[in-house]
């Protein structure tokens, strides 16, 4: 343990980087494989619907980065403990210290992955460095200052004996020559714990030495000196306040704000110190960007989620305006919202029968994302968009190809066959709307619509869906995030349809041919008030 104790720190970054790269090779294999092996579980690996920092996961990918993660840190923690380190301090109290600093990184990284990527496209796109580069530059940015805050917590805090020690094997090493002569006449266990009790009251004056100081502060206010008597006991946990307070940062942000009101001499300062936080403190963003079908206007959380993304409009000043009707129908208080299960079991919140949310996999974490789009819509930083190239060709090459249909014999075209290879059914009530689904000849779910406010406007919106469709009028579209879906455009402008999200081109293709060859001779069920909705 001596040994151990006397390695360089060059030498424990070398052990460290090795140990690490064991746990990343771990993670990498259960990453690369876990979800197509969860897919042959049935867990979906196609609908990527769960956001992750800025990647797109479908469920099996969720879980096979959990595990992955969790599995990589465990070997981390054990190899870099007894190789690196040589650590023989109280294992509860490190293997919580080191749980607790990552969740605080993962979390973190989540939080701030979008707006890096963001950042570096904003001073890189000029260069033209694609948004993928960029991406991959935040989490290289990310995971170097991960890497080095892992190493110094391991270090000082986790595997620090002198912070957390293990007070029995302490107690039998510090006291062996005075229980070596008493041995064959005296029982082991009162020898060994009588150290322990002396250790403790040689520790109590710490505590009592730091109280001491409290009073420097007390001839200000006596508060400061409750305050200050009140968070004494946490000297004992010095390391894990540290990382509290990283968190909190906030907090100490209104601590500040509150001095004034003692010292007043400082009162009128304290107005411009309230007005400047909050002028900093800013929910979430408020995106406009160009698609195949037209500018839309999106609505992000702070960890750059999607939670709301409006239908094209014709041009910028279009999307503007049909933000700000989207702003004031969302916050006004008498204007009605609700969530529905839709047919693929996922969850949606739909405001004023027109405005539909992202999917949710649970009826509560819908309503909840009603209240977060009304926030983020109120306080959201506006994101204007600026003039990208390759949106733009992509924009102008959706139009340039649009088949208008001019000529075709409608009844002849849309005639079903005897055998029909689909079918459309619908379904809804009266007091919320409306929405119909596609289905292949085996039952598979092929599309789901947004809703419709009556059942005429719903099956009005099926001909124009098979029309599109026998047309091919489908475009790839690409998301912020690299991910692809196609979109279907109708006759009118308004008559857009969007595909699920994928990872890859290929994916969002093969959808779109699915829906291509089933759409245009499926059937339509009629409306069944009866039915489960």
């Amino acid at each position: 343990m001596a040994e151990q104790k006397q390695k360089s720190t060059l030498m424990q970054l070398v052990l460290f980087i090795l140990m690490s790269l064991v746990a990343f090779a771990a993670q990498m294999l259960i990453g690369t494989f876990g979800d197509k092996l969860l897919a042959l579980c049935g867990v979906d690996n196609e609908t990527k619907s769960i956001q992750l920092g800025i990647e797109s996961y479908t469920m099996a990918g969720v879980i096979a980065y959990a595990i992955a993660n969790i599995v990589a840190k465990v070997v981390s923690y054990i190899l870099n403990r007894k190789k690196t380190f040589g650590a023989v301090n109280n294992l509860v109290f490190s293997m919580t210290v080191y749980v607790i600093m990552c969740v605080v990184l993962i979390v973190v990284e989540t939080i701030i992955a979008g707006p890096l990527a963001d950042l570096f496209y904003k001073g890189l796109k000029d260069k033209g460095v694609a948004y993928e580069l960029c991406k991959t530059l935040s989490m290289i940015t990310y995971s170097m200052v991960d890497f080095a805050i892992v190493f110094l917590m391991e270090k000082f805090v986790i595997m620090n004996d002198n912070l957390f020690k293990n007070s029995k094997k302490e107690a039998v090493e510090g006291n062996a020559e005075e229980a070596a002569p008493v041995e064959d006449t005296v029982n082991d266990e009162p020898v060994v714990s009588a150290p322990v009790v002396e250790e403790k009251v040689e520790e109590a004056p710490v505590a009592e030495e730091v109280k001491e100081e409290a009073p420097v502060e007390q001839k200000k206010t006596e508060k400061v000196v409750e305050e200050t008597k009140a968070e004494v006991p946490v000297v004992e946990e010095a390391a894990p306040a540290e990382e509290e307070k990283a968190e909190e940062a906030p907090a100490a942000e209104e601590v500040k704000e509150e001095v004034p009101v003692v010292e007043e001499a400082k009162e009128e300062a304290a107005p411009a110190k309230k007005t400047a936080a909050k002028a900093a403190k800013t929910f979430g963003s408020v995106e406009f960007d160009l698609h195949v079908d037209g500018y839309h206007f999106c609505i992000y959380a702070n960890n750059g989620q999607l939670m709301f993304e409006s239908q094209g409009f014709a041009n910028s000043d279009s999307a503007v305006s049909g933000f700000d009707t989207f702003k004031k129908t969302v916050l006004d208080p008498k204007v009605f919202a609700t969530v529905y299960e839709d047919k693929k079991g996922t969850w949606r919140f739909i405001i004023a029968k027109r405005y539909v949310g992202e999917c949710y996999k649970t009826r509560k974490q819908a309503e909840d994302a009603i209240e977060s789009v009304k926030r983020y819509t109120a306080e959201g930083k506006i994101v204007n968009y600026e003039v990208d190239p390759e949106k733009e060709a992509a924009y102008a090459d959706a139009k340039k190809n649009f088949n208008k249909g001019t000529g075709v014999d409608w009844e002849k075209a849309l005639a079903i066959p005897a055998k029909t290879s689909g079918k459309f059914t619908i379904t809804g009530h009266e007091g919320r709307g409306f929405f119909f689904a596609l289905y292949a000849n085996n039952g598979q779910l092929l599309y789901g619509s947004r809703y419709f406010a009556t059942e005429d406007t719903c099956e009005s919106a099926i001909d124009t869906f098979k029309k599109a469709a026998y047309l091919n009028n489908f475009f790839i579209d690409k998301d912020k995030f690299g991910n692809f879906r196609f979109v279907l455009k109708g006759a009118n402008a308004g008559n857009v349809y969007h595909g699920e999200t994928y990872k890859t081109k290929d994916l969002a293709q093969s959808s779109a041919e699915s829906v291509r060859k089933f759409a245009a001779s499926a059937k339509i069920i009629p409306y069944d008030p009866n039915a489960e909705d």
